[in-house]
């Protein structure tokens, strides 16, 4: 199966050597070595001096929840963007751990703009939250924006970073962002399970003066674990070790090379849709990931997966749409088959 789903990504077959070994052999100086290499990875491509990274054994949407829990309590009051599914997820999240907050509604396709900011100045938020991508619609915002209102307004600024990482730059020195998400399956292209979290001194703050109701899920351990180069429990320690590998690569051939990777493949397969006419989003776009808009979502779907080809699915409340990313361990080989078998199917269905 070619795998062009936004996550997970078409999986890197090098990756593979890693199971030669056997994990039960891991000890904890070659863990505390490995986290030590993470620590330093991540503060070097997210670009950052000062925040504490966690390792956690979930997937995004677990992190955005203990990321909330943990950081925030009733005494907040949060503003939230929300432009698709992903923003209406904090939302949800927020509701039902019963943290207040408002939300800057965002129509679908459409981006944040100052004016939609404006009612929402000097009101006492505690934090602003956003997903620099908004996965269901492939809208990047514009973050400069963001940043700088956050900043303006001494709000805690908390980037889901987590379809947009490996794609776009997330620099959080630079957007002094607070707590930045990132995962394993989508831009690194390695097996879902892990969550990378990144935090200020300002956050880690908030999470210690927190008392959230959780036990396995209470930031506090993390913290006082990575005092020691560990996790307070057990790691899902195969997708660490490929992370570790992956982030040996990226010191190999930068992140410059992955960018323009994403980009060359998203232009690649975009001038193939414009040929056969067939019609995606343009506007406010990622490198990320191309939205089709095509006459059957179901059926384009159905038969590309007889062909042995994965691309994401229409979304609840988006008919008709498609997705398709430009990242992982795809080649435009890979995407010339794809464009071939969207032909076939276009002239299948006249």
């Amino acid at each position: 199966m070619l795998h062009f789903t936004v996550g997970p990504t078409e999986y890197s077959k090098d990756l593979y050597k890693i199971y030669k070994n056997k994990l039960r052999d891991y000890d904890e100086r070659t863990g505390t070595f490995i986290i030590d290499s993470l620590n330093k990875g991540f503060s070097n491509i997210l670009n950052t001096k000062n925040h504490k990274f966690l390792y956690l054994s979930m997937t995004g949407t677990s992190l955005m929840e203990v990321t909330l829990l943990n950081i925030f309590n009733e005494k907040d009051k949060v503003l939230v963007i929300d432009g698709g599914d992903f923003g209406a997820r904090f939302c949800s999240i927020l509701t039902r751990l019963n943290i207040k907050h408002d939300v800057v509604k965002i129509n679908h396709f459409d981006t944040v703009k100052e004016e939609d900011l404006e009612k929402y100045d000097n009101k006492s938020y505690t934090a602003l939250l956003v997903n620099m991508l908004e996965t269901s619609t492939g809208v990047l915002y514009d973050m400069d924006l963001l940043a700088n209102f956050a900043k303006k307004n001494n709000m805690l600024f908390v980037v889901d970073a987590i379809s947009a990482f490996m794609a776009h730059p997330v620099d959080i020195d630079k957007y002094n962002i607070d707590a930045c998400l990132v995962t394993s399956q989508k831009g690194l292209a390695c097996m879902f399970g892990l969550s990378i979290l990144g935090l200020s001194n300002k956050a880690c703050q908030k999470i210690l003066d927190n008392n959230p109701n959780t036990y396995s899920f209470d930031l506090k351990m993390y913290l006082k674990a990575m005092e020691g180069l560990k996790t307070p429990f057990t790691p899902t320690m195969n997708v660490i070790l490929e992370v570790y590998y992956k982030l040996k690569e990226i010191e190999k051939l930068s992140m410059q090379y992955y960018y323009n990777d994403c980009l060359s493949k998203a232009k690649y397969f975009r001038d193939g849709l414009d040929k056969l006419g067939i019609k995606y989003y343009k506007d406010y776009q990622s490198n990320a990931v191309t939205v089709l808009e095509v006459s059957d979502s179901i059926s384009l779907y159905n038969y590309l997966m007889d062909k042995k080809i994965n691309i994401a699915a229409s979304r609840k409340n988006y008919n008709n749409i498609v997705r398709v990313a430009n990242y992982g361990y795809t080649t435009l080989k890979d995407y010339k088959k794809l464009l071939k078998y969207i032909e076939k199917w276009k002239n299948s269905i006249r």
